[in-house]
Order: structure tokens, then sequence, then C-alpha cells
């Protein structure tokens, strides 16, 4: 859902988004990521989900997911910042 977010503030910027790689690219470029890698590792990790009914892949898709709370707060920090006057 977060690229979803970024999508909409892609588009205010301008830009047309159509995917969610697109749309982790284009939020990076507009300074709302830290950590592009992080955000396309969790992309990869949901394909993997959405693909497998592997334990083990769900753990580690799990374990790697306590890094989204923080990384999407910091975004949306900086969306209510630049946006949201």
């Amino acid at each position: 859902m977060a690229w979803k977010l970024f999508r909409k503030v892609a588009r205010i910027e301008g830009l047309e988004v159509n995917s969610p790689r697109q749309a982790i690219r284009a939020a990076y470029d507009a300074g709302l990521l830290e950590d592009i890698d992080l955000w396309f590792e969790l992309l990869e990790d949901r394909n993997r989900t959405s693909h497998t009914y592997d334990e083990s892949t769900a753990t580690q898709v799990f374990e790697s997911a306590g890094r989204l709370p923080k990384a999407l707060q910091s975004a949306i920090k900086i969306i209510r910042h630049n946006y949201l006057r």
C-alpha cells in the first residue's frame, strides 16, 4: 500500500507512475525515502510471499517486515511536512 501513497505524491510532482518499483524510485528522487535499497528489498519480500507458501520464506519475510514501520513513519513525516501544510 505504501507504493500507492508514493504514486500519489509522484502525481502531485507531475510524474506518471505505474508500478511499485517506479513509485519507490520517484519517492526516493523526491527525497521521501532515505534508503531506496530497503524499499526495494521490502517490495521483493512482498513479491516472494505472494508466489510461495514456504514456511521458511514466510518467516524471513516476517522478520524483514519489522523494518517497515520506521521507514514508513519517516516517509509519512516528510510527506506531511512537504505536502500537507
